[in-house]
C-alpha cells in the first residue's frame, strides 16, 4: 500500500514556475501519488499541459518572427513536456474510470471471482487479475489478496465492515446510527455513522 506523505501544492507550484521541469515531475507525482487524486485530477494535468504547449507555440512564433533567435530550447522543453503532461492525463483518466469499474463490481455488486469480474469489464482473467493487484498495492482494496487456486480476491476489510454493520443492525440499543454512502469521487459504497466525516476505503476521499 502507498503510503508516502503528498507534496504540498505550494511547493509543487513554486517549483514548476522557477524550475518547471522538476516541476513537470513533481506535478505528476502529485496527481498520481493518491488514491483520491488518481481518480479525479487528470484535468489539472491537462490543463497544465496545454498551458505549456501554449508556451511551446508562443516561443516557436517568436523565433519565426525573428524576435528570440535562441528560443528553440525553450519551445522543445515546453513543447515536450506538455505533450507529456497531456499524456499523462489521458492515461490518468483511463486508468481512474477503469479503476471505478472494478469498484462498482467488486464492492457494490459483491463481487469477487476474477472470472466473473473480468467477463463483465470484459478483459482476460490475467489481465483482470494483474488489475486487481495493482488495485490492493496501491490500498484500493485494504488488505485484500488475490487466491489464485480459487481465482477470486479475497477482502477481509470489506468482509468485517458487513459483518459489523449487521450487528449493529441488530442491536436496538445501538446509539450511533450507520448508513450507507457512495463514494462521489470512485462510487464505492461505505458504510458510515451519521454525522461523522469519514474518509472512503476505497480512494480516501472525505465522505459523510
Amino acid at each position: 500500500m502507498e503510503n508516502k506523505k503528498s507534496m504540498s501544492w505550494a511547493i509543487v507550484i513554486l517549483v514548476l514556475i522557477f524550475f518547471w521541469p522538476v516541476g513537470v515531475y513533481l506535478l505528476y507525482r502529485k496527481v498520481t501519488g493518491d488514491r483520491a487524486s488518481a481518480l479525479k485530477n487528470s484535468k489539472i494535468l491537462r490543463n497544465v499541459g496545454f498551458v505549456f504547449l501554449g508556451f511551446a507555440i508562443i516561443y516557436i512564433f517568436m523565433v519565426i518572427s525573428g524576435q528570440m533567435d535562441d528560443a528553440w530550447t525553450a519551445a522543445a522543453f515546453f513543447g515536450i513536456g506538455g505533450g507529456v503532461l497531456v499524456y499523462a492525463a489521458k492515461r490518468l483518466k483511463m486508468t481512474g474510470e477503469k479503476f471505478k469499474k472494478y469498484i462498482n463490481i467488486v464492492i457494490n455488486n459483491n463481487q469477487t471471482s476474477i472470472d466473473n469480474i473480468a467477463a463483465a469489464i470484459p478483459i482476460s482473467y490475467d489481465k483482470a487479475a494483474k488489475d486487481l493487484q495493482e488495485m490492493i498495492n496501491k490500498g484500493y482494496f485494504s488488505n485484500a489478496y488475490i487466491d489464485v487456486s480459487n481465482r477470486e480476491i479475497i477482502l477481509p476489510s470489506h468482509m468485517k465492515q458487513q459483518s459489523e454493520r449487521n450487528g449493529s443492525l441488530k442491536n436496538n440499543n445501538e446509539q450511533a446510527k450507520v448508513k450507507s454512502v457512495i463514494c462521489k469521487n470512485c462510487g464505492g459504497n461505505n458504510e458510515v455513522i451519521e454525522g461523522q466525516v469519514c474518509e472512503c476505503e476505497y480512494c480516501g476521499s472525505p465522505i459523510n
